[in-house]
C-alpha cells in the first residue's frame, strides 16, 4: 500500500511543490516520465499538454488531498489500493470514493 501511495504521490508532488526537484541534477520531464510505472493519467495529461498548467496543478493538489483521504479511511489495505489505482487511472473523486466504498463492502 505504501508503494502504491508513493507512486500516486510522486507526480502530484512534483507538479505542486516548486522545491520538489531542488538539488537534483536531472531533467524534470524525463524523471517524471521514468517514475510513471502505472501509466498515471495525470502524467499523460501533462505530457500531452491536454490542459493548462494551472488546471493541472489544481487537479494535482486536489488529488493529493484525495490520497490523504483514502489513506485516513478505515478501509482495509486492499480497498485503499483499489481506490489509489482508480485515482491513478484518472477517475474523478466521486468515482474513486465509490470504488473505495465498493471494495470495503465486499470484505
Amino acid at each position: 500500500m505504501r508503494l502504491l501511495r508513493s507512486i500516486a504521490e510522486f507526480p502530484r508532488k512534483a507538479l505542486t511543490d516548486r522545491f520538489f526537484f531542488r538539488g537534483l541534477q536531472v531533467n524534470e520531464e524525463e524523471l517524471i516520465k521514468a517514475m510513471d510505472v502505472c501509466n498515471d493519467a495525470l502524467v499523460k495529461r501533462w505530457a500531452q499538454r491536454e490542459c493548462s498548467w494551472r488546471e493541472l496543478e489544481q487537479r494535482a493538489r486536489s488529488e493529493l488531498q484525495l490520497i490523504h483521504q483514502i489513506m485516513e479511511d478505515q478501509a482495509d489495505p486492499r480497498s485503499k489500493c483499489g481506490a489509489l489505482l482508480a485515482l491513478i487511472e484518472g477517475h474523478e473523486k466521486e468515482r474513486v470514493l465509490k470504488k473505495l466504498e465498493e471494495l470495503r463492502s465486499k470484505d
